[in-house]
């Protein structure tokens, strides 16, 4: 990839789910920029927000998945954040939690609409249960999780919460991880979300 003197890559790598085999380049971030989150639409990759080391940034990008090329400037964040995670819906990309890079932790869920004609600016819609970083997220097809992930210091957190993808409103606690954990990935099945590894 290409990097800049920060050492942060703009390439945009894809693999096949189909034959095994490495990645290759197919295109470029608009913005080069590392603790950022992901979302998926059925059509495009988006990215969102930074924290610190190379450019920090309010920027949304989004590329195509049907074919190779650059990413374009979707648009932007309502508030800067980095070290959060992303959950996506049918129709809306969200951005939650992290650290903002004037200081401290937060607890905004952020949406923005998918759909690709003009820009899409995210809106600050609800809150998180806790205010929270570097923790693992998931979405199912009605709702956005968020588990683990740490509210300041050693202070690592044990609780999942939930928001509904169908109204604005704040997350919601649904139970506790086995084990508290900050920096863990997160994934999603179409039954059930997924927290592993992080730093116990």
């Amino acid at each position: 990839g290409r990097l800049d003197a920060s050492n942060v890559t703009s390439a945009i790598d894809r693999w096949s789910f189909t034959t095994d085999g490495n990645s290759t380049d197919v295109g470029d971030v608009v913005i080069g920029r590392n603790h950022h989150s992901g979302q998926s639409s059925k059509t495009d990759g988006y990215i969102s927000g930074s924290y610190e080391q190379g450019p920090v940034t309010l920027a949304i990008d989004r590329w195509s998945f049907s074919s190779e090329g650059n990413a374009v400037d979707h648009g932007d964040l309502a508030v800067q954040l980095g070290t959060g995670t992303g959950q996506s819906s049918e129709t809306h990309g969200y951005h939650s939690g992290g650290l903002a890079s004037s200081g401290g932790y937060r607890n905004n869920i952020q949406k923005f609409l998918f759909a690709t004609s003009g820009t899409n600016n995210a809106t600050d819609i609800a809150d998180l249960l806790v205010a929270r970083a570097v923790y693992a997220g998931s979405s199912s097809t009605t709702h956005g999780y968020s588990a683990g992930g740490n509210t300041g210091g050693v202070n690592y957190q044990i609780g999942m919460d939930k928001f509904p993808f169908a109204t604005d409103s704040n997350a919601t606690d649904v139970g506790d991880c086995d084990t508290s954990t900050s920096g863990s990935a997160g994934t999603s099945s179409l039954t059930h979300g997924y927290i592993a590894g992080g730093s116990a």
